[in-house]
């Protein structure tokens, strides 16, 4: 079978395909962090950006997800406020800004507080991007995508 065309890519990747447009079916590599101390969440946000060609790392607490940060490098974090420990959401967020190799890092806080001085606080602590649970999936993807795709034209 010969390689496959952009209509392939489309139909292989269904909605997300259709809904989003066909560029972001080329990027790849593009590394995300997810932390969520719902395994459930982090199942549904991981498939949807596995699905749209991202590499994708869970964390499950606050400290974890900073040591893989640390580690792995992520272009885009995605994370909880409220997490288990120590160290919660508006913390990692400060921990992740004021690493060298993570400061140009896109932070969105996805979490249930949705009230607009959490949104501030999200804000204040260094987080580009705030949604509420449940997250609109196509729109999160879209944002990401939109972000690799300036990154790229720079």
């Amino acid at each position: 079978m010969a390689g496959r065309g952009r209509k392939d890519r489309r139909a292989r990747y269904g909605i997300f395909g259709r809904a989003l447009g066909f560029k972001w079916c080329l990027m790849k590599s593009q590394r995300v962090l997810v932390i969520d101390d719902s395994r459930d969440a982090v199942t549904a946000l991981g498939r949807v950006l596995q699905i749209a060609g991202y590499q994708v790392v869970a964390a499950y607490d606050g400290d974890e997800g900073v040591a893989k940060a640390y580690e792995y490098l992520p272009e885009v974090v995605l994370c909880d406020i409220r997490l288990p420990g120590s160290v919660d959401g508006y913390m990692v967020a400060q921990r992740l800004r004021e690493y060298p190799p993570l400061e140009a890092a896109l932070l969105i806080a996805v979490t249930g507080m949705g009230l607009p001085d959490d949104a501030r606080r999200a804000r204040d602590a260094g987080y580009d991007l705030h949604f509420t649970k449940p997250v609109d999936a196509l729109a999160l993807e879209k944002v990401i995508a939109d972000r690799f795709a300036v990154r790229s034209s720079n």
